[in-house]
């Protein structure tokens, strides 16, 4: 359910971002993998059932987004009634952006503007009555973000490269007697 709401927050950003030089790779929900070895070192990676996508910076695209869970918490919501099955779920999340400044002509500020603000503050998902998302925070210091994801590797970014997270909480509401499993949802 988290990777569709992720999957709708890229797609407005993109919207919105429509011009010919946004050459874009969205890796969606990713999460952090340790690679095992002679020198450990962690990255983020998009992983599925079949395989782990790893999440790197790549010259072909302009700009390259993927989106954290950073912690998670629940409450239950005040209802009416005998059954008290509506629940809160609080996600924080960590979207990271690099993108190729020479090749967009723009300012690490000026994408950081517009990232934020083509982030919708309200979405409609499926099994969820409402969808609130709230940003918190820019984190701009690309060295010690690079650090953290990709702890244990040689630091790429060159004067020209942007790079930047979006902490922002995603806020829903929903009935826990109204999710079911199913394999593709």
């Amino acid at each position: 359910m988290l990777e569709k709401t992720i999957n709708l927050i890229d797609t407005a950003i993109a919207a919105r971002l429509n011009s010919s030089v946004f050459i874009r790779k969205n890796y969606g929900l990713c999460k952090m993998i340790v690679k095992e070895g002679a020198s450990a070192a962690r990255y983020p990676a998009s992983v599925t059932i079949l395989n782990e996508t790893k999440a790197v910076i790549d010259s072909k695209y302009s700009i390259i987004t993927y989106h954290r869970v950073i912690s998670e918490s629940f409450d239950d919501v005040e209802s009416y009634g005998d059954a008290n099955d509506a629940r809160l779920k609080k996600t924080v999340m960590l979207m990271v952006v690099w993108a190729d400044g020479r090749k967009l002509k723009m300012t690490d500020t000026k994408l950081r503007d517009y990232i934020t603000a083509f982030i919708p503050s309200s979405l409609n998902v499926t099994t969820f009555s409402n969808t609130q998302i709230e940003l918190q925070s820019d984190t701009v210091d690309s060295f010690r973000l690079f650090a953290q994801e990709y702890d244990g590797q040689a630091y790429k970014l060159h004067p020209d490269h942007i790079f930047f997270g979006v902490n922002y909480t995603v806020i829903s509401e929903y009935n826990s007697q109204c999710i079911t499993l199913c394999e593709d949802c």
